[in-house]
C-alpha cells in the first residue's frame, strides 16, 4: 500500500487515472449524444398545405441499413441516432405505386421536421378504389393580372417574387412603371407573393392559384416607412 502523495511516481500514477476516468466519463455523453433521442416529423402536403394519408413503409440507415421503423408512431418518429436515412412512404387509401413518394433526409438536429409535396393527383371512389390519376403537369390556365399600389419608385427595379409556400418553385415577374405585373397561369398551389425592390422586400400577400373558378386581380398595398400606405 503506498501513500496518495508520497511520491512522485505515484503522484503521475494518480494523474493518469483521473485523466482516464475524465476521457471514459467524456465518451460516454458523446456516445449518449449520437444515439440520442432525435426527433423527426413529417408531414406529406398537396400544394395547398392540405394533409394528404400517407404511411411510411421503411425509414433506413444509409451507413448500417437498419430500418427504424418500429420508432414510428405514424409519421413522427423518436429516439433516432443522427445520420443520413433513406425513406419511402405510400398513399393509405389506395394501392397505387405511381403515387409513392421517396427520398433522403440527413438527421443533424434534435427535432426536425420534413414537409413532402407528392406530384400527380387521385380520385378514389366512396368504396375506396381508384377512379383517375393524373402524373401530369398542371393545365396552363390564363395569367393572373395583378397591381402593387402605390406605383413604386421608377427610380429603383422592382419585382414580384413567387415563392410556393410548400415546395422549392419560385418564379420572378417584372412590375412595369404603373404597378401591374401578370403572373403565369401554370402556376398551381399556395403561393407567397413578395413585392422585392432593390435589396428590400416591401410586402408580401399570400394566393392560392389553380383552384376552380377564376383568381381575382391581385391587389397588394405596399406600407409607407411610418407603417401605413404610401
Amino acid at each position: 500500500m503506498f501513500k496518495l502523495w508520497g511520491r512522485n511516481g505515484n503522484r503521475l500514477a494518480l494523474g493518469w487515472l483521473l485523466i482516464f476516468l475524465f476521457s471514459l466519463l467524456a465518451q460516454a455523453q458523446t456516445t449518449g449524444h449520437q444515439a440520442g433521442a432525435y426527433r423527426l416529423s413529417i408531414r406529406v402536403v398537396n400544394k395547398y398545405g392540405k394533409l394528404l394519408p400517407y404511411v411510411l413503409d421503411y425509414f433506413v440507415n444509409a451507413e448500417d441499413k437498419l430500418d427504424l421503423l418500429p420508432r414510428f408512431n405514424g409519421l413522427v418518429g423518436d429516439n433516432l441516432p443522427p445520420g443520413r436515412y433513406r425513406y419511402r412512404l405510400s398513399r393509405r387509401d389506395a394501392n397505387v405505386p405511381q403515387l409513392q413518394v421517396g427520398g433522403e433526409i440527413e438527421l443533424s438536429i434534435p427535432d426536425q421536421w420534413l414537409t413532402i409535396v407528392p406530384t400527380g393527383l387521385v380520385a378514389i371512389d366512396s368504396s375506396g378504389k381508384v377512379g383517375a390519376i393524373d402524373l401530369g403537369a398542371a393545365a396552363s390556365r390564363k395569367p393572373v393580372m395583378g397591381r402593387i399600389r402605390p406605383t413604386p419608385d421608377p427610380t429603383t427595379p422592382t419585382w414580384v417574387r413567387c415563392q410556393a409556400l410548400f415546395t422549392r418553385d419560385y418564379t420572378e415577374i417584372p412590375v412595369t412603371a404603373d404597378g401591374a405585373f401578370s403572373v403565369p397561369g401554370e402556376l398551381n398551389g399556395a403561393y407567397m407573393l413578395i413585392v422585392m425592390q432593390g435589396e428590400h422586400a416591401l410586402q408580401t400577400q399570400e394566393v392560392s392559384f389553380g383552384l376552380p373558378g377564376p383568381t381575382p386581380v391581385i391587389e397588394i398595398a405596399v406600407p409607407s416607412r411610418n407603417g401605413g400606405p404610401r
